[in-house]
C-alpha cells in the first residue's frame, strides 16, 4: 500500500534527481559553450536519457503498473548513479585544479601570474575538464556495452561440490542444477531460455531446483517460460519456487503457468526423495514478500517443515538469501537462494555490488557451523539489461558424504 510517507519519500528522491540534472546540465553548458544550438543539444540530450526517470515518477503517481516498473526503474537508477558518478568526478577535478593552482600560486605567484593570464587559465581548466568527461563517457559507454554483451554471453557453469558428514551415504553423489531468476520477458526471449535450458540438460542432473523470479513484470511474459521450460525434468525430480517478481507479474498466472508446464511448485511445502530407507527433503519457501501484496501468504517454516523426518537430510529453497538465518534455526543442511543476481553490477570487484544494500549475502557460499548458504547469481536481469562483472550462472552441486568442506 501506497502511504503519504511514501509520497513524501519519493518527492525527495526526485527533488534529489533533479538537482542533480541541474548541475549536470551546467557542467556540460561550462564544457562545451553557451551557444544557443549547443545549449539546446545538451538539453535535449539529458531530457531523452531522463524519460524512464520521468516514466518512473508518472507511473507511481498515478499507479499505472502496467508499465514495465522494473524496465523503467532499472535505466532510471542507471542513468541517476552515472549522473552521479559524473558530478563526482567533474568535482574531484574540480578540487584538484583548485589545490594545483593554489600550490602554484604560493609558489611563485608573480612569475604565476606573468607567464599566464586568468583568460588563459580558465581556457587551460576547462580543457582539462573536457578531456575528463570525455574519458569517463568513453569508459562509460565501453562498460555499458560491455555488460550488456556478458548478459547476453553464455552463462558460466559453476560446477561445485559440497561434503556433508549428515548426508546419508545412499545420496553420495546426488547431483542437483539449479536455474534462478529468469526474467522472462524484454531481455529473456523463450531463445534464450531454450539455450539455457540446452546447457542445463546436457549435464544430466538427479534433481533440477528453480529458485523463483520466472516473469519480469507482466503477466504476458509466462508463456515464454512454460513453453520454453515445460517438462523440465531431472533423472528423479524438478521443484521450483517463487520470487517476488512473479508477484509482480501476477501471482495467478504464474502459478498456473508452473502448474502448466509441470515444474512442482513448492511454496511452504516440502517433497522428499527415500531410497534404501534415507531420506532427502527439498524444502520449498514462498517469497518473503509476498505479504506486501496483500495475498495473504509469505513464507511459513511451520507448514513448510510439517511432518518432515527429523533424520532426513534438508535442503531448503528459498528464493531470497534474507531468510537463511531462520532457515539455520530450523536446521537446514543446506539453503540455495538467488534473488541478488549478485549485484548484477559490481565494480571494481564482485564485492562491491548494489546487492549489498538490499543483503548480507550476495553470491555464493555462506556458512553457519555445519549449514550452508549458496546464493545463486542468476539468468537474467532486471531494469537495465546489463551484467559488469557478475555473469550469469548455470550451477550444478555435487553432494558427497565426509567431513564438511564446499568449493
Amino acid at each position: 500500500m501506497i502511504t503519504p510517507l511514501f509520497y513524501l519519500i519519493f518527492l525527495l528522491i526526485q527533488g534529489l534527481v533533479f538537482g542533480l540534472q541541474v548541475l549536470l546540465y551546467r557542467s556540460l553548458k561550462f564544457l562545451w559553450g553557451t551557444s544557443g544550438t549547443r545549449k539546446f543539444l545538451i538539453s535535449l540530450a539529458i531530457f531523452l536519457v531522463n524519460i524512464p526517470q520521468i516514466m518512473l515518477a508518472v507511473s507511481f503517481v498515478f499507479q499505472v503498473y502496467r508499465v514495465q516498473i522494473s524496465f523503467v526503474r532499472g535505466f532510471a537508477v542507471y542513468y541517476f548513479l552515472l549522473s552521479l558518478a559524473f558530478m563526482l568526478l567533474m568535482g574531484a577535478c574540480y578540487l584538484y585544479l583548485w589545490l594545483r593552482e593554489k600550490r602554484r600560486s604560493q609558489v611563485s605567484t608573480a612569475s604565476y601570474n606573468a607567464g599566464a593570464s586568468q583568460q588563459e587559465r580558465i581556457m587551460s581548466r576547462r580543457l582539462f575538464l573536457k578531456r575528463a568527461a570525455a574519458g569517463f563517457s568513453a569508459v562509460a559507454a565501453a562498460t555499458t556495452i560491455g555488460g550488456i554483451i556478458l548478459s547476453r554471453g553464455r552463462p558460466a557453469i559453476e560446477f561445485l561440490y559440497i561434503r556433508h558428514p549428515d548426508l546419508p551415504l545412499t545420496f553420495d553423489g546426488l547431483r542437483i542444477l539449479q536455474l534462478s531468476d529468469f526474467h522472462a520477458g524484454p531481455y529473456m526471449s523463450r531463445d534464450d531460455l531454450m539455450r539455457i535450458r540446452e546447457l542445463a540438460e546436457k549435464l544430466k542432473p538427479d534433481v533440477f531446483v528453480l529458485t523463483g523470479d520466472f516473469a519480469d513484470s507482466n503477466p504476458d511474459e509466462v508463456p515464454i517460460f512454460v513453453s520454453a521450460l515445460q517438462n523440465l525434468h531431472g533423472k528423479l525430480a524438478t521443484y521450483s519456487i517463487l520470487g517476488n517478481h512473479d508477484y509482480y507479474a501476477g501471482i495467478g498466472e504464474v502459478e498456473a503457468g508452473l502448474q502448466a508446464a509441470n515444474l512442482n511448485l513448492l511454496r511452504n511445502s516440502h517433497r522428499v526423495i527415500e531410497s534404501g530407507g534415507d531420506k532427502i527433503a527439498f524444502v520449498g519457501l514462498d517469497d518473503r514478500w509476498a505479504k506486501r501484496w496483500g495475498l495473504g501468504r509469505g513464507p511459513d517454516f511451520e507448514m513448510a517443515t510439517k511432518n518432515i523426518d527429523d533424520r532426513a537430510f534438508k535442503i531448503c529453497l528459498s528464493h531470497q538469501p534474507q531468510l537463511w538465518p531462520e532457515c539455520v534455526r530450523r536446521g537446514m543442511h543446506i539453503t540455495l537462494a538467488g534473488h541478488t543476481h549478485g549485484g548484477q553490477i559490481a565494480i571494481p570487484s564482485p564485492q562491491f555490488n548494489l546487492a549489498r544494500l538490499i543483503s548480507p549475502y550476495v553470491a555464493g557460499f555462506y556458512k553457519s557451523g555445519k549449514q550452508l548458504l549458496y546464493v545463486n547469481r542468476g539468468l537474467g536481469t532486471v531494469g537495465v539489461p546489463l551484467r559488469i562483472g557478475v555473469p550469469p550462472e548455470i550451477t550444478l552441486i555435487t553432494l558427497r558424504r565426509g567431513p564438511l568442506s564446499y568449493a
